[in-house]
């Protein structure tokens, strides 16, 4: 659900974590959305209360829509991925506009034409409606909804637009992309922090199988060897654990 992180790591990490559960595994993407709506949640029709997945990596934003519902679709699986020396579950939006602008602080971008992922983002979205003065309401009539990070860039890149936010995570990773717009844009400034993609189980999961799911996280966040070859190959430093009240501030930002 949050394919800004490169591919590779999703099937690594799914890997890892159904070999020890002894079991293959399916990977689905979704290249359009930080996760389910909330429309998708109240009719059922999101892919954990439908049954096509188990588990996710969801945004922030769409983990509390899930948990809206009478029952819940989803619930924390209790680790979060973290890919900076952080304590807790969190990571950063950047803010970036292009080199040549004259753009020195987030108040000037506050008339600005912005290119979102999806109104589902909390980097790309939220983190930036939470921080300009102005309604949602103006700042989306100037935006553009591109369906994701890397066209948000690349929008910003070719003038269709001054400035996007982006995932501070998936910004150190994507090197292609940094070698593009390698002295063509700046980082503004960094928002944030806020509590980083969730791992998620469905709650229609068996009691016991989202135990077992859970331990065998748990015992992969310890992994030494697994640890390492994750670090090495895409920055991961650790799983950090995750928990309701972590979620608390954006509840109140949302509501």
């Amino acid at each position: 659900m949050c394919p800004w992180l490169p591919e590779d790591f999703f099937h690594r990490l799914l890997s890892l974590w159904s070999e020890r559960m002894g079991e293959d595994y399916e990977l689905l993407l979704n290249f359009r959305s930080s996760g389910p709506t909330e429309r998708e949640y109240e009719s059922g029709v999101d892919p954990f209360s439908s049954g096509l997945a188990e588990a996710g990596i969801i945004c922030a934003p769409t983990y509390l829509w899930g948990r809206t519902p009478t029952p819940p679709r989803i619930e924390l699986a209790g680790l979060t991925p973290v890919f900076e020396e952080l304590s807790n579950p969190v990571y950063y939006s950047v803010v970036l506009v292009r080199q040549d602008s004259g753009y020195e602080n987030l108040a000037d971008l506050a008339e600005a034409r912005w290119a979102f992922n999806d109104p589902c983002s909390l980097s790309g979205y939220f983190s930036v409606t939470g921080s300009l003065p102005q309604s949602k309401a103006r700042i989306q009539e100037l935006a553009t909804f591109t369906g994701g990070h890397v066209q948000s860039v690349e929008l910003v890149l070719n003038g269709g637009a001054d400035a996007c936010a982006v995932d501070s995570n998936g910004w150190l990773l994507q090197k292609s992309l940094h070698k593009k717009s390698e002295g063509k844009l700046r980082a503004l400034t960094r928002l944030g922090p806020f509590v980083a993609q969730p791992l998620v189980l469905a709650t229609r999961t068996a009691p016991e199988r989202k135990l077992r799911l859970k331990k065998t996280l748990k015992d992969l966040s310890k992994d030494e060897a697994a640890l390492r070859e994750l670090k090495l190959k895409w920055g991961l430093v650790r799983f950090v654990a995750t928990r309701e009240e972590h979620f608390n501030l954006l509840k109140t930002q949302m509501s």
